[in-house]
């Protein structure tokens, strides 16, 4: 597809008095056209004019059309009629940037004879600009994440204060880069039971995802290690439940090294439907572990 342009389009945010693309030269000439003319003898006149030692950079294109070789000739040579006619305008001027680019700018379409590429640029400054900024490179990881309790599994011995064994599957989601890994969990903790003769045994499937954030960025790799699980005084009979959520702190060692907390630092995970015996609580401390590897994923996140 042909692109339509202008025979002369503004070039903006350069700093320049006076800058423009001088587009749409004739297929195979190097003639300037009226409009080129009048923007050279005005703007660029003028801006010339008006430094005693003005700073001009040039720049020639061809289109792909046609041989290769043929095209940076025909760059060079429209590049050369520009710069005849700004020579007319001051008895010294610098050309600090002269360069002839023929095809080798102009797109991947052999058949593009577009006027855009059949071009000369032109910028006017009265003294050398200052380089153009470097952009900051991108973040290495995200700050952006969702956890979800895939299973739970836990036993502990029913007195005040026993001990308790558990076994847990959570997924993570970085949600910026659409990736995602599952982990699993185990633990040995204490568990506080409202009675001595209640169930050792509680159980729940997955859960909804729970949005969180990190204070610098991270990978899913980084939540492998240390992590503090609670579980919230409750109890639990299918999809019935009250209170009982689980409460993740990571503290892994991967985190500390990029400085790195989550956004909260306790993150409150719900579970699905199981069994859980009324308790004041638990707590334990185990590490996660990745099952497999890093996966797409597609899915939307929403928060429960």
């Amino acid at each position: 597809m042909t692109l339509i342009v202008a025979n002369v389009m503004p070039i903006t945010g350069s700093g320049a008095k006076a800058a423009a693309r001088l587009c749409n030269f004739e297929t195979s000439q190097s003639f300037l056209l009226r409009d080129h003319i009048d923007f050279l003898d005005g703007p660029v006149a003028s801006a010339i004019r008006s430094f005693q030692t003005p700073w001009v950079e040039l720049r020639g294109y061809a289109s792909r059309a046609g041989d290769a070789g043929y095209n940076q000739k025909l760059s060079e040579r429209r590049i050369a009629a520009v710069r005849a006619r700004i020579e007319q305008f001051a008895n010294k001027v610098n050309f600090q940037v002269y360069v002839a680019l023929g095809e080798s700018q102009s797109g991947d379409n052999e058949r593009d004879n577009s006027g855009y590429y059949r071009a000369v640029e032109v910028l006017v400054f009265g003294t050398k600009p200052p380089p153009p900024p470097q952009p900051k490179p991108p973040e290495e990881g995200s700050r952006s994440f969702a956890i979800k309790c895939l299973s739970s599994f836990s036993l502990a011995f029913p007195v005040i204060d026993g001990p308790q064994g558990s076994m847990m599957t959570f997924a993570i989601v970085d949600i910026t880069a659409r990736q995602s890994a599952s982990y699993s969990y185990n633990a040995l903790g204490i568990t506080v039971p409202s009675g001595p003769s209640l169930s050792p045994i509680s159980f729940a499937g997955a859960g909804p995802w729970k949005k969180f954030g990190t204070t610098n960025p991270v990978n899913l790799n980084d939540f492998v290690g240390r992590v503090d699980v609670g579980q919230e005084p409750g109890a639990q009979l299918g999809n019935k439940s009250a209170w009982g959520n689980l409460q993740v702190m990571f503290d892994t060692e991967r985190l500390g090294a990029k400085l790195a907390t989550t956004i909260p630092r306790s993150i409150i995970v719900g579970t699905g439907s199981g069994f859980a015996a009324p308790s004041l609580g638990s707590y334990g401390v185990g590490n996660f572990k990745m099952i497999g590897g890093i996966d797409a994923f597609l899915e939307t996140v929403v928060e429960g």
